[in-house]
C-alpha cells in the first residue's frame, strides 16, 4: 500500500513532459541608428528614418513603438508598427521572432533647437514589455543619434483672449440642455492644433467636454481667422438629471509644436472668465416620493387617535 502511494505521488510531481512552453520574456533590441542624425527644420518639416533590429525568443513580436521629445523633455511625435497576423509593413527582413523593422518620423517646423532623445517599446504576443527609456539606450550604445537645427523655434504655447458661454443658466428637468461657448484665441508661429474644454458639476464629476483640431489648417469650428489668431465657436450638452449648481470648466489650447496651455478653473476666474454657467435639475417639491405616499393613511390614522384620545381625556 505504501509502496503503490509512493509511486502515484512521483507521478503527481513529475513535470508533464509534453508541456507548452511558456513565453516569459520580453523582446529584445539589438540594434537602432537614425538617419540623417542631423536634420534642418528651418524652412519645414523634415523626415528621420529608424532602422532597428530585434529578437524574441517565442510567442513573436506584437508591436514596437518609439517616442521621440526634444531638448525641452516635450512629446514632439512618434513611429509604430505592429504584427498583423505575423506581418508588418516595416519589416524589411527576418520574421516576428526577430528582424530589422525601417519606418520613419517627422521634425516638424519650428521644433526646438538642440540634442533629442527617444525611448521604445517592445511587446510580444504574450504582452511581455520592454520599455527602453534614452538613459539605457544611451549604455546600449544607441544614444546621441538625433539632432535637430530650427532658426525660427515656436516655444511659446497659445493663448486664450476672450471666453463666453450661452446660456449661461440652463434648466435640465425636462431633458438634456446645449450650451454653446466662443473662445478666441492667438498664437505665435507654428499654429493652433486643437482644443479642447471639459466640464465639471458641482461635485468635480466630469460631465462633458467640447474638442477641436485642426487638420490641414481647418477646423470646422473656426469661425473667423485662421491657426495663428481666430475665434472658435463649439457646443456641448448637460444631460438630464445633471447636479445642480454653479459648474466649472478648463481649457487646453496646443499649437502644432505640442505647447501646451492648460487653463484651469481657478485661473480662468482670474482672467474674468469664470462663474458663467449654473445648472437647475429641480424635482417638484410638491409631490412626494412614493414611499411617503404609502405610509400617508398610517399617519393621518395615527393622528386621528391621538386627536380621538386627547379629547376623552
Amino acid at each position: 500500500m505504501l509502496r503503490s502511494f509512493i509511486v502515484f505521488f512521483s507521478l503527481c510531481i513529475q513535470p508533464a513532459v509534453n508541456a507548452s512552453p511558456i513565453d516569459i520574456t520580453a523582446p529584445k533590441l539589438l540594434g537602432l541608428t537614425i538617419s540623417p542624425n542631423t536634420v534642418n527644420v528651418s524652412s519645414g518639416n523634415q523626415m528621420v528614418d529608424v532602422s532597428l533590429e530585434f529578437t524574441e525568443d517565442l510567442s513573436g513580436l506584437q508591436l514596437m513603438s518609439m517616442s521621440v521629445f526634444d531638448p525641452s523633455g516635450t512629446y514632439v511625435n512618434s513611429t509604430y508598427t505592429n504584427f498583423i497576423e505575423g506581418g508588418s509593413p516595416y519589416l524589411v527582413t527576418g520574421d516576428q521572432l526577430g528582424g530589422i523593422l525601417d519606418l520613419e518620423f517627422a521634425i516638424p517646423q519650428y521644433a526646438e533647437s538642440g540634442d533629442y532623445t527617444y525611448s521604445i517599446l517592445l511587446r510580444d504576443n504574450n504582452n511581455n514589455d520592454n520599455w527602453i527609456d534614452y538613459s539605457e539606450l544611451v549604455s546600449m550604445g544607441f544614444g546621441n543619434q538625433l539632432s535637430v537645427i530650427s532658426d525660427n523655434q515656436d516655444l511659446t504655447s497659445p493663448k486664450l483672449l476672450g471666453f463666453t458661454i450661452s446660456p449661461n443658466t440652463v434648466n435640465v428637468s425636462s431633458g438634456n440642455q446645449t450650451v454653446d461657448f466662443s473662445l478666441e484665441f492667438t498664437e505665435d508661429l507654428s499654429g493652433l492644433q486643437l482644443m479642447s474644454m471639459s466640464v465639471f458639476d458641482p461635485s468635480g464629476t466630469y460631465v462633458n467636454s467640447a474638442y477641436t483640431n485642426f487638420i490641414d489648417g481647418w477646423s470646422p469650428y473656426l469661425v473667423t481667422g485662421d491657426q495663428l489668431g481666430g475665434i472658435l465657436d463649439l457646443e456641448f450638452v448637460i444631460p438630464q438629471y445633471a447636479e445642480s449648481g454653479d459648474y466649472t470648466y478648463n481649457i487646453l489650447l496646443r499649437d502644432n509644436n505640442n505647447n501646451d496651455n492648460w487653463i484651469d478653473y481657478s485661473e480662468l476666474v482670474s482672467m474674468g472668465f469664470g462663474n458663467m454657467l449654473k445648472i437647475r435639475s429641480a424635482t417638484s417639491v410638491s409631490e412626494p416620493p412614493a414611499h411617503y405616499l404609502i405610509l400617508l393613511p398610517l399617519l393621518l390614522l395615527l393622528i386621528t387617535k391621538i386627536l380621538r384620545k386627547g379629547a376623552y381625556d
